[in-house]
């Protein structure tokens, strides 16, 4: 995915007052790692399939796709006792206020299709080894790329 639309993503999720009050009051949304979360809450971001079509003229017209893009966000809280923000109520609300902010037709992300954010799937999952509730999300976007 491009990289300055990625940038974008998480710039909008961390600039969201509401959202960074339920995660603690600091930006946490951050580009997902290979391992679990070093903070808990937070929020990972990553790119998990990528598809692309040419726009009508393609060949004889500016060489301009349209890339079909699917990110999963996962809201990381720590499940090591019962107040804020560890439960998996406040997983859900953390999720809410995310889809809120990327689904936003009126402040669309920097550098994606205007209408083309669309909320995919969602599930919650107890990662009982570490005491983590894990909401996975998948929205699905469109950007415009122009071949060179």
């Amino acid at each position: 995915m491009d990289s300055a639309i990625f940038g974008a993503i998480l710039t909008k999720l961390n600039g969201d007052a509401t959202l960074t009050a339920l995660l603690g009051g600091s930006n946490r949304c951050f580009r997902a790692r290979v391992i679990k979360p070093q903070e808990c809450p937070c929020v990972t971001v990553r790119t998990t399939a990528e598809s692309s079509g040419p726009r009508v003229g393609y060949v004889n017209y500016r060489k301009i796709r349209d890339q079909g893009v699917l990110i999963q966000v996962d809201v990381w809280v720590s499940a090591q006792d019962e107040t804020v923000p560890c439960t998996g109520e406040d997983a859900d609300e953390i999720e809410a206020r995310i889809d809120a902010v990327l689904l936003d037709a009126v402040t669309e992300t920097t550098g994606t299709l205007q209408g083309s954010w669309q909320k995919n799937t969602a599930s919650q999952i107890f990662e009982d080894d570490v005491r983590i509730w894990h909401n996975a999300i998948r929205y699905g976007f469109q950007y415009r790329l122009t071949d060179t």
